[in-house]
């Protein structure tokens, strides 16, 4: 019995564990108020938008999540700093510059939306609801990797099934709209979507410790991409029934809730989303305090996210509809030319792509099952 709790164990670890965290760190910085879906997917028509989210976005994660993984267990590189030394070399400070720049931008998102949401559903000044959020996330932050993984593992089975109950109350209350619509750009703005979010893998990394072959690899990191991707299809149906209206909507959630008008749903949605926006900036934090003091040293992560912590608290003063319109297309592009292109080229160099044939994949499982003996 203890064996077979073992093994259960070590398979969540190795395969679903990077997803799980994944999920959770990208999904305030993606989607979790519905202001990005209305950004990036409808524009592309009720229908395209769907395909956008269907075919580019865990595709993309998928692959790139994969990529990275397998870098980590070849060059045993467990922060954003050893893997962009190894994808950049002596550009790595770009990959650092970039970095930090998403890291602010999308903590200033984060405590802006729930600034929004204190404002909106308790009465709150927008500025006191974005500095308790960002007290929890530096409280968190200061926990320690066991600590957060337990978090995000917890919330992420709940997010999960609070995003179900929510598409379940919409499609009882208002039915499932059909999706017919697809205009020009809706390949573009999934692309430019799902790479914006690839700036959250540096702080998923300590999650993907487990792969010990190249098929590893390959299905924890695609399981990045469904997981990553799953509560975005949740939402988006429910979103899609208040087409164009709902497109300059700030908080699109809120206002289907509002439609709504069940105070429990809209109490737990909130509780869900704040939650996801602290575990989101949490990772951010603890991914610069790993890059800074790989040991965990208390009284430096402490500096280390009270200062971003204050950035972007100041950043976020700026309101998020500004931050989100002008702030992720930049760093779309700045992604895919500091870690998607380096990955790519780094497949090519070094023969991973031949890792990925079938009678490697055979070898990587009988490498594996020795290991298990």
């Amino acid at each position: 019995m203890r064996g077979e709790g073992m093994k259960i164990e070590r398979f969540y670890k190795k395969y679903l564990f990077p997803g799980v965290v994944f999920q959770s760190v990208v999904m305030a910085g993606g989607y979790g108020t519905g202001r990005e879906i209305a950004e990036y997917f409808f524009p592309g028509g009720s229908l395209g938008g769907l395909l956008g989210l269907l075919i580019a976005v865990p595709v993309i994660w998928g692959l790139v999540c994969a990529g990275v993984f397998e870098i980590q267990r070849r060059e045993k590189v467990w922060d954003y700093h050893g893997l962009s030394r190894v994808l950049l070399k002596d550009g790595w400070r770009i990959y650092e510059l970039v970095y930090f720049l998403f890291l602010l931008l999308v903590l200033a998102v984060a405590l802006a939306a729930c600034g929004e949401l204190s404002e909106r559903t308790l009465g709150l000044p927008a500025a006191a609801g974005s500095a308790a959020a960002a007290l929890v996330m530096g409280v968190m932050a200061v926990a320690g990797e066991r600590t957060i993984s337990r978090i995000f593992s917890g919330w992420s089975f709940f997010l999960v099934t609070v995003y179900l109950c929510f598409f379940i109350s919409c499609g009882a209350r208002f039915g499932f709209p059909v999706l017919s619509e697809v205009r020009s750009g809706w390949l573009s703005g999934g692309l430019r979507y799902a790479f914006y979010n690839l700036g959250s893998l540096p702080a998923i990394l300590f999650a993907a410790r487990g792969s010990q072959t190249t098929r590893d690899a390959v299905a924890s990191g695609a399981i990045c991409g469904i997981l990553g991707v799953l509560p975005a299809l949740l939402l988006y149906y429910p979103l899609a029934c208040f087409l164009p209206d709902i497109q300059s909507e700030l908080l699109p959630v809120s206002m289907v809730l509002k439609k709504l008008a069940s105070p429990l749903l809209s109490a737990l949605m909130n509780a869900a989303l704040v939650g996801t926006l602290c575990e989101t900036g949490t990772g951010l934090i603890f991914s610069v305090c790993r890059r800074f003091s790989p040991e965990h040293s208390f009284r430096s992560d402490l500096i280390c996210s009270s200062g971003l912590l204050l950035c972007g608290f100041a950043l976020s003063l700026c309101g998020m509809g500004e931050l989100v319109e002008k702030g992720y297309g930049a760093m779309s592009w700045a992604f895919m030319a500091v870690l998607t292109a380096p990955l790519c080229v780094y497949w090519l160099k070094t023969g991973v792509l031949r890792r990925f044939s079938p009678k490697n994949a055979q070898k990587g499982a009988c490498t594996e099952n020795q290991n298990d003996i």
